[in-house]
């Protein structure tokens, strides 16, 4: 997580920010990555096991800029339009409303701030499912999800929701008022010499686009997102071919 977040911040042309939020920060390894390029950062989870493992280690880590905080996605105890730099790195599946979650996330993000987010890709083939390890769960129909893994898994109860690029794309027009912006590491021009190498044999052999893209979204695992709330408030609405991180 480290290195993609100083990744982002280089494309970004941002090394600093004044607050920063880790949205199910589970036992904390991501708040010590967040909290060195933040002034103030708080993390959230519904865990209270979770964030006493966290408190432990930010005391070892000697981080005293970090505030926890017991309390679900969908009711965040952060004010309004007071975040500069959010994160949610495989948290969004996990929710009870993952509409309410965004809800509350494009609440409490200033204008032009970001959110970088990371779940599951539903139509993966060669990886399977991670939480269960079974084998094409997403292809299935979502109500029949829960009674396959069980078929496998026996008493295993399966409440996770995976998500396809459609699906976020979805989430995000109807309940923020972000730019969207799909992120791929490793085949992203910004973030990887492999894409940089990609973007050449683009230039000379057009056809690879297809052959690259089809490989990489069969052994993809999951999906990273970034969203920018605009500087100007207006309606609901998203530029899918953004540019900018």
């Amino acid at each position: 997580m480290s290195a993609r977040l100083v990744q982002m911040c280089s494309v970004w042309g941002r090394d600093h920010f004044a607050v920063g939020a880790d949205i199910g920060c589970g036992s904390g390894p991501n708040l010590v990555s967040l909290a060195a390029i933040c002034d103030q950062v708080v993390g959230i989870d519904a865990s209270l096991s979770e964030l006493i493992l966290a408190k432990k280690l930010l005391d070892q880590e000697k981080m005293n800029n970090v505030e926890l905080a017991c309390a679900y996605a969908e009711a965040l105890p952060i004010p309004s339009q007071s975040v500069d730099l959010a994160i949610s790195i495989y948290v969004l599946e996990h929710v009870a409303s993952p509409d309410q979650s965004l809800v509350e996330v494009n609440r409490v993000l200033k204008p032009g701030a970001k959110l970088y987010f990371a779940v599951p890709y539903r139509y993966t083939l060669i990886p399977p499912e991670p939480h269960t390890h079974v084998w094409w769960v997403g292809w299935l129909p979502q109500p029949w999800q829960a009674s396959y893994v069980r078929f496998f898994k026996p008493g295993f109860e399966y409440n996770i929701h995976l998500f396809s690029f459609a699906e976020i794309a979805d989430l995000v027009a109807v309940h923020t008022d972000a730019h969207l912006c799909f992120v791929d590491f490793g085949f992203d021009p910004h973030y990887s010499p492999v894409g940089k190498l990609y973007q050449r044999i683009w230039k000379v052999l057009r056809w690879s686009r297809l052959l690259l893209g089809l490989a990489a979204l069969l052994a993809r695992k999951s999906i990273h997102v970034v969203l920018t709330r605009p500087v100007t408030q207006g309606p609901c609405g998203n530029d899918y071919s953004q540019p900018d991180l």
